[in-house]
């Protein structure tokens, strides 16, 4: 079962200044009842918590061609702590039919229960003894795989029915999940002795990606649309 509860509130500050902020928990409890002797999760009880808070402002300047939207969320959990994951975004709208943007955006995904408790075993050999197993294993200590992201773009209409958008981004990412150094180990329960082959995961892998999209829109008819 999981219980959430959020509490959000939108308010007008100046004019057309806006300011949006909110609160939220999540409690998960589970109970994992291993099925398969190749694969557990320990601690088989565990309860997940997330405390959450956001908060966003929305600024237009010089009679709305500019839009400066700025805010961050920040979170805790059971799993990895605090973090936080910011985002600036700024819209030029030259015309009624034209808009240009920017924006950079901090994202994290943190490690989950299985990422953490998982225990798998895979049989390598089973005779002559003592039997060989290669397990891959959870690790506590994991950090969230963090992103951040660098945006823009240019929205044109054509005509009454044709819009093009274009927009380019590049993402740098941090920490992302892998596996650390295989180790060895002496398993004795259950009964007899095995050999493990340990390998766990880690947080060892950088990566960036670059790229760019073109997307045109036809509205055919409604309620028809091309994309």
């Amino acid at each position: 079962n999981t219980f959430d509860v959020d509490y959000i509130q939108h308010a007008r500050t100046h004019q057309k200044q806006e300011l949006t902020w909110g609160l939220g928990a999540r409690l998960s409890p589970d109970n994992v009842i291993q099925s398969s002797p190749s694969v557990n999760v320990l601690p088989n009880k565990h309860t997940d918590t997330i405390y959450s808070s956001f908060v966003q402002y929305e600024l237009p300047l010089d009679n709305d061609r500019f839009t400066i939207t700025a805010g961050s969320k920040f979170e805790r959990t059971s799993f990895s702590g605090y973090d936080y994951q910011p985002s600036v975004r700024l819209l030029w709208s030259p015309t009624a039919h034209q808009s240009a943007w920017l924006a950079t955006t901090r994202a994290v995904r943190t490690p989950s229960r299985v990422d953490q408790d998982v225990q798998f075993n895979i049989l390598v050999q089973a005779t002559p003894p003592p039997p060989i197993f290669f397990q891959i294993v959870g690790n506590p200590n994991l950090k969230p795989e963090k992103l951040i992201a660098y945006e823009a773009g240019y929205r044109a209409q054509v005509n009454r029915k044709v819009y093009v958008d274009f927009a380019g981004f590049f993402n740098v990412y941090d920490d992302l999940q892998g596996y650390g150094p295989i180790g060895l180990a002496i398993g004795t329960n259950p009964p007899p002795v095995d050999l493990l082959f340990v390998l766990p995961y880690a947080n060892v892998i950088e990566g960036r990606t670059i790229g760019t999209e073109v997307t045109p829109t036809w509205d055919v008819t409604h309620p028809w649309q091309l994309r």
